[in-house]
């Protein structure tokens, strides 16, 4: 549209858009431009009287407005609304942005689409009706009136001074380009930083205690700039290139102590440990983990008041001594079990097994398999500090250095089950035929569960063992251990086999094996863990969990913030709700039902799966790339002093002494760390992944880390070079820069 197309457009009646006193303000033209450079208008926000009336007296109703101050013309169906619609409209559209929740309404995309466009395409610019209809396509705004859309976009675009800037008069606004965009958010950021710390020092100095939540004070652009921050601070590597500038203003290291300290300083992590207090567990010099403290004070002080609350409420539970209370089921009179990894403090899943009296009904032998999840919706309400946080980031992130908790820690252990006393649960009670492994019925309900009995997978494999001289007899193994624990955990093998059976192994074949990278000073453990008996029937009868669930919200037309065929769709839903905030809003949805409360709707399930899969995305690149770095930095280290140590020990062997024994990459992991002989250059094992353009691309086994060889001298070696197929590897050189492994192909 050229400049005496929409010059055209400001005729009398038409609504403009005036871009006065950096405000956005809204207008209806009474007389056409003089001149073609100024026009009487009057201000829609003052008139809610009826049309045609002015009060002149006053002098608001009328103003001359400058064509150089339109940033667009509404369409003429737009200008047909009266003045006291319009002001209708507008509070609708306020409320619709103060309301909103994190990363809805967001121009993120919409500025994507158009910021590749160079400075003087108008195809680079748009209105606030064009923005509008992107809203409403992408269902970012869900309103009947196509009015109530137009405001909220023309206010959103005045609002968003990081991606977009007025156009040339009449064309809306131009969307910045990304390096441009980048710039502005951290100059904005670096201004609230300024303010926050200035903020915080007056606290401190006043003794005053009371912090803000993390939503007053941050903008949605700053809490991604956070959350770059927040991970270099977690993991001590790749701060953001972005925020040197800003630290370097600020007085801050632009390395991990500094980011930890930064976030201390603008209270978006705690720089104390009061809320804590004495049993919290410390680090060596004394202080408290990281992982414990990166909360900001409000969500720490939160999470202090809700253990309390848990506390009480678990001492009121111990003393009705097993009585259930109204709209709760009772397993008090059940054994419950957890299982868990050595070290484990946090536990929001346990299971119950118990077979049901024969003839009961049925003439096949029948378990009931009961798994607890803890009710942490309970305590993390919707719209509360805690849910600010924990939505923030989605997922516990576990970075080789170690834990960045969804929740904090002295929440995450009190809300967890117990062992000494009983605790509140979402149960999902199944029950399962044992000859055809066919799922007879289930059971969804809010429930107690007495104190549980805990369980390592090695312990638990222990027990299980006791099955094979007693032919998997659960009253066979109590005799022999004396131990309900046991018996329950028999019964759980015995159902999850049957089910495993009914399903083909299918999900048995889909399964990965875990690798857990961890990085404790300049050592790395690499451990690839081995599916066990007991980890086979724990995931069986999660993932069967999770499958109810899904079936019982289908059945009331409920919806979950999933998506099928997604690449984050997984097995298991809704029974990981103190690690997982998709998780977190399923038992939220699922116990809407139960106590007849009303749901979520679909539309903000749908905006909310958006969000949560753009965060596991980052968070799954991020994650990859520390286990990346911290692998490549300990290979390159491990083949140095491999070579070393093979040249002292051919020199030994030269002057008739014996040549040294291998040295384990990380001697206190156990047998499943990284271990190479001592020759020159390592020797590894890896499996081909691709043969092409001269190179063999294959995996290292132990590390899961891609390396590349050029392709082997020997004919018959390289002939038999099949994707998949195992060989032995010697390491030549760790390009740290490039991250790529150096590889020389040795046999099969």
């Amino acid at each position: 549209m050229d400049a005496l197309a929409w010059q055209a457009l400001v005729s009398p009646g038409a609504v403009v858009e005036l871009w006065r006193d950096r405000t956005i303000r809204f207008a209806r033209v009474l007389e056409s431009p003089e001149g073609g450079r100024s026009f009487t208008a009057r201000w829609m926000e003052d008139c809610a009287v009826a049309d045609g009336d002015t009060d002149e007296s006053t002098g608001r109703a009328f103003v001359k407005a400058s064509m150089d101050e339109v940033v667009s013309v509404w369409p003429t169906y737009l200008s047909e609304a009266s003045a006291a619609e319009f002001v209708a409209a507008r509070g609708e559209a306020e409320l619709l942005i103060a309301n909103a929740r994190p990363r809805t309404l967001e121009l993120e995309a919409l500025h994507a689409s158009l910021c590749g466009f160079a400075k003087n395409n108008p195809r680079g610019c748009v209105s606030a009706v064009g923005a509008a209809d992107a809203l409403f396509a992408s269902e970012q705004i869900r309103h009947p009136s196509e009015l109530v859309g137009t405001i909220c976009a023309a206010l959103l675009l005045s609002l968003d001074s990081v991606r977009f800037k007025r156009a040339p008069a009449g064309y809306g606004w131009r969307a910045l380009p990304k390096s441009v965009a980048t710039a502005r958010a951290y100059e904005a950021f670096e201004k609230r930083c300024a303010h926050a710390i200035g903020r915080e020092k007056e606290q401190r100095s006043r003794e005053i205690n009371d912090n803000s939540s993390i939503s007053t004070v941050w903008s949605r652009d700053d809490m991604e700039i956070l959350r770059l921050i927040e991970l270099c601070a977690a993991s001590g590597k790749s701060f953001p290139r972005a925020a040197v500038p800003v630290f370097s203003k600020l007085g801050f290291e632009s390395n991990a102590n500094g980011a930890r300290s930064f976030l201390q300083s603008v209270g978006f992590w705690s720089a104390s440990d009061a809320h804590y207090g004495p049993s919290i567990q410390r680090d060596s010099d004394g202080g408290a983990p990281k992982e414990l403290l990166a909360f900001p004070p409000a969500v720490l002080a939160e999470a202090a008041h809700q253990r309390e609350k848990i506390e009480a409420r678990r001492r009121i539970l111990a003393s009705k001594d097993g009585r259930s209370e109204a709209g709760l089921w009772s397993y008090m009179g059940k054994v419950a079990v957890c299982v868990d990894d050595v070290g484990a403090n946090f536990r929001d899943d346990a299971v119950s097994c118990y077979e049901l009296p024969s003839g009961d009904g049925h003439a096949s032998r029948q378990i009931v398999v009961v798994v607890h999840v803890a009710d942490v919706s309970a305590v993390v309400c919707e719209g509360s500090a805690l849910d600010d946080a924990a939505r923030n980031r989605a997922q516990s992130i576990y970075l080789p250095t170690g834990p960045l908790h969804m929740l904090p820690p002295v929440l995450m252990e009190a809300v967890s089950f117990s062992e000494t006393a009983p605790s509140d649960a979402v149960s999902i009670a199944m029950t399962i035929c044992t000859d055809s492994g066919e799922l007879v019925r289930y059971k969804i309900a809010r429930s107690l569960v007495p104190p549980v009995v805990c369980y390592t997978f090695d312990a638990a494999k222990e027990a299980i063992s006791a099955m094979g001289s007693n032919n998997g007899h659960p009253k066979a193994v109590m005799r022999h251990r004396d131990s309900r624990g046991d018996a329950a955990l028999a019964l759980l093998v015995e159902a999850a086999s049957a089910m495993s059976r009914a399903d083909g192994g299918r999900r048995k074949r889909d399964r990965s094996d875990f690798v857990s990278v961890r990085l404790k000073g300049d050592r790395v453990t690499v451990q690839q863990y081995a599916f066990s008996t007991i980890h086979e029937a724990m995931d069986e009868v999660l993932n069967s969990a999770g499958s109810c669930l899904r079936r019982y919200a289908r059945h009331h037309k409920v919806y979950l913030p999933e998506r099928r065929g997604s690449e984050f769709f997984a097995m298991r839903c809704g029974t990981a709700p103190l690690r997982k905030y998709m998780d977190l809003v399923v038992q939220r949805q699922i116990k809407a039902i139960l106590q007849y409360e009303r749901p979520a709707k679909r539309e903000d399930m749908v905006a909310l799966n958006k969000w949560l899969e753009s965060r596991l995305v980052e968070t799954k690149k991020l994650v990859q790339a520390h286990r990346e770095d911290a692998l490549l930095a300990s290979l390159s280290s491990h083949v140095s002093t491999q070579s070393r140590l093979a040249d002292l020990g051919r020199a030994a062997l030269s002057s008739g002494a014996v040549a040294p024994a291998s040295v384990p990459l990380d001697s206190s992991a156990g047998p499943s760390a990284v271990s190479a002989p001592v020759e020159s250059p390592s020797i590894l094992r890896a499996r081909v992944m691709s043969v092409r353009n001269g190179q063999v691309r294959v995996r290292l086994s132990d590390t899961g880390l891609s390396a590349v060889s050029p392709l082997p001298s020997d004919p018959l070696l390289a002939a038999a070079l099949e994707p998949n197929a195992s060989v032995r590897v010697a390491v030549r050189r760790v390009d740290l820069s490039s991250k790529i492994v150096h590889v020389q192909l040795l046999s099969l």
